[in-house]
This record gives C-alpha cells, structure tokens and sequence, in this order.
C-alpha cells in the first residue's frame, strides 16, 4: 500500500485509472502501461533471479481485457473462467494473472526465465 493512505483512497486511485483505461477504450500500448494502469506495489517476497511480480487489482475482467496490450495471448487450459484468466507475452517476456479481481503481471529479464515461468506456471495450472 501507498504510504500515508488509506486503503478506501488507494483503492478509488485505481478504480479512478481503471475508468479512464475504460473511457480511453485502447489496449495499453505495452507491459509497462499495463501495470501502471493496474499495479500498485512490487511483492518483494516473489523475486527471484529475474522475475519482477507488479500487484493490482481490477474491478472487472472486461477491463483488464480490454486494456490488455497486443501480443498477450490468453491460455485457455490455465483458465477457470470467470475466476481466473492467464494471458502471456513472448514479445514483453511477461504474463499477467486475473484472478478474482486481483491482477498480477510478472515480468521476465530473459527467455530463460521466461520459459521456466511457463514451466512452472504450467505445472500449477494443469495440475488443479
């Protein structure tokens, strides 16, 4: 949480961004705008050697969608539609996890770490 603030006023900051993605009605135009528009704060306790977790929240998974930047794919066999939605981009090396409301965009330094994000993404997934 942003310091010095409550969470009902962080919590209006990011609807109030979420409207204007919304008004705007255009695809954030990479990685980086997605997870201003979405991500309030990094999750120190997810690092590891090249991976970055950016935390938000989204009040609806047709906003997420629609701010969705081109080249992130949706992975349907990770899904449980409207619960959860997994999209990943070989381009930003990075995915981005709808999951009740909670958004969570991991970022990758390299296709090495990239690959074993899928990897392990995969195996959680596939084996719920």
């Amino acid at each position: 949480m942003t310091k010095g603030k409550t969470l009902a006023q962080v919590y209006w900051e990011i609807e109030d961004r979420f409207k204007a993605a919304i008004e705007k009605h255009r695809p954030a135009k990479n990685v980086n705008e997605l997870i201003k528009m979405f991500c309030t704060t990094r999750d120190e306790a997810c690092l590891k050697e090249g991976r970055i977790a950016h935390l938000g929240h989204a009040t609806s998974l047709d906003i997420l969608r629609k701010a969705m930047p081109p080249g992130f794919k949706e992975v349907e066999e990770w899904e449980d539609w409207p619960y959860r939605v997994v999209w990943v981009s070989e381009k930003e090396l990075a995915t981005c996890t709808y999951c009740e409301g909670d958004v969570s965009i991991v970022t990758l330094k390299d296709k090495k770490a990239f690959k074993r994000e899928l990897a392990e993404a995969a195996e959680f997934y596939e084996n719920r």
